[in-house]
């Protein structure tokens, strides 16, 4: 639901309805969307407004995303030391993450976020080790961007200099709070910026903050406990886990066991702290989902692939050397590749869920066309999917109350009948629903 609202939005903005710092879904319900910043919005809204009014557009926009946090995955690899050709491995560990595939799928805002994350952690380290004061700006500058797609879920990348300075000590301990100041005020100094510089931006940054922020923290409660989030990430955690207990259990035996397992101690330990830190601060809420801490699963691949990759580089050297290996590779991935391609065309044009209610939207929007307002049942206005479909189709406006002025009524399942001498039943077949004309 979360992802078809976003589109919704998007696709209102790339035809001109609402704005940046104004995002509009229609005219009964969020007029003005401020539950989250804009960026991500805005963003997708250049794709649709360029390659027109699909869902394979947001589709293929959610998959761009992916592909360049993949590339940045693999990039930060290289950057703590380890060799590019080994770089599928955390790829491959990341991918096979429990909630990775269905993100991708579903138009999520932290897709975006990730790429601007990514960049803040590749450059920042890239700060680190040249001690370069230039790329700590940027690193700051990208995570503002970061917390212009989804908020503060996205600051735990200013624990890099500490965290490193806690393991490595590299730096003497003035340098490493100079730069943090550095990092952090390259972050906040754009927002503040924008803050004073534009009154709707203003508006929407204090909203986001009463609405997303103070509330969650004061009265929404989805879980029971503050420590279900760590529970998400294990359990989502599982298949590449998996895979990397099994790796340590068949050399276990090994004399070489125990300097392969410290071999990589000190960035494992690094990156232990900075997905702690990507976590914990959500504890302070009760509002937990799963998708909060998508940001933290490319450092979980890469911990995992510093684990499981000295027992394992000497096989890929060898293979790697191998003319049948490399051969027998390039015709699997062309294999994987035909079978992907040939799967999706099998998707194409079917609905993966709600289908009589997606069905009854297309239907609905063929009748009265484009832009219309459409008077619901008040038991379904909280269905905020049905805001979705209707808005992201057709551009469509659903209401409760009865306006007088609106022509359609829109009838599920007889649950509110309007007054028959007023409207009158449209000859239109649908599954759940029926459709009545004011007369």
């Amino acid at each position: 639901m979360d992802g078809l609202l976003y589109a919704a939005i998007s696709n209102n903005m790339a035809e001109g309805i609402g704005s940046f710092w104004k995002p509009y879904l229609s005219a009964s319900v969020l007029t003005e969307f401020y539950e989250h910043p804009p960026l991500a919005f805005w963003l997708q809204s250049l794709w649709l407004k360029v390659f027109g009014d699909s869902i394979y557009v947001e589709r293929f926009y959610s998959l761009f995303t992916y592909f360049i946090s993949g590339t940045l995955l693999v990039l930060i690899w290289k950057q703590l030391g380890q060799s590019v050709k080994t770089g599928w491995l955390p790829l491959f560990f990341w991918l096979i993450i429990t909630n990775i595939g269905w993100a991708c799928a579903n138009n999520m805002l932290e897709n975006t976020m990730t790429v601007f994350v990514l960049l803040s952690a590749w450059v920042c380290i890239k700060a680190i080790q040249k001690n370069n004061i230039t790329y700590f700006i940027l690193s700051g500058v990208f995570l503002s961007l970061a917390l212009l797609t989804k908020g503060f879920v996205s600051l735990y990348i200013w624990i890099f200099p500490v965290a490193w300075f806690l393991i490595f000590k590299s730096h003497p301990f003035l340098i490493v709070f100079r730069n943090s100041i550095i990092l952090v005020l390259s972050t906040v100094l754009p927002i503040i910026i924008l803050f004073f510089a534009s009154d709707d931006a203003a508006h929407n940054m204090a909203s986001y903050f009463e609405i997303q922020v103070v509330r969650s923290v004061t009265s929404v409660a989805v879980v029971d406990t503050r420590f279900s989030i760590f529970f998400e990430l294990f359990q989502n955690s599982l298949p590449p886990l998996s895979i990397v207990v099994l790796i340590l259990l068949f050399s276990i035996k090994k004399s070489t066991f125990r300097e392969k397992i410290s071999q990589n101690r000190k960035l494992i330990y690094f990156l232990s702290i900075v997905v702690f830190c990507g976590i914990a601060p959500i504890m302070i809420t009760l509002k937990q989902r799963g998708f909060y801490i998508l940001t933290v699963y490319p450092f979980v691949g890469i911990i995992l692939g510093l684990v499981a990759i000295p027992f394992l580089e000497k096989k890929f050297n060898s293979y790697s050397n191998n003319s049948k290996f490399k051969n027998l590779t390039k015709v699997l991935s062309v294999v994987m590749l035909i079978g992907s391609v040939v799967f999706a065309s099998f998707q194409f044009n079917k609905i993966g869920r709600e289908q009589n209610e997606v069905k009854d939207t297309y239907k609905v929007i063929e009748l009265v066309g484009r832009n219309a307002k459409i008077n619901i049942c008040p038991s379904e206005y909280g269905k905020f999917s049905k805001h979705g479909y209707y808005a992201r189709y057709g551009r469509i406006s659903l209401s409760r109350k009865y306006n007088q002025d609106w022509d359609y009524f829109l009838v599920h399942k007889n649950e509110c009948i309007p007054d028959l001498e007023n409207y009158e039943l449209l000859p239109i077949k649908l599954e759940t629903h029926d459709l009545y004309k004011k007369k």
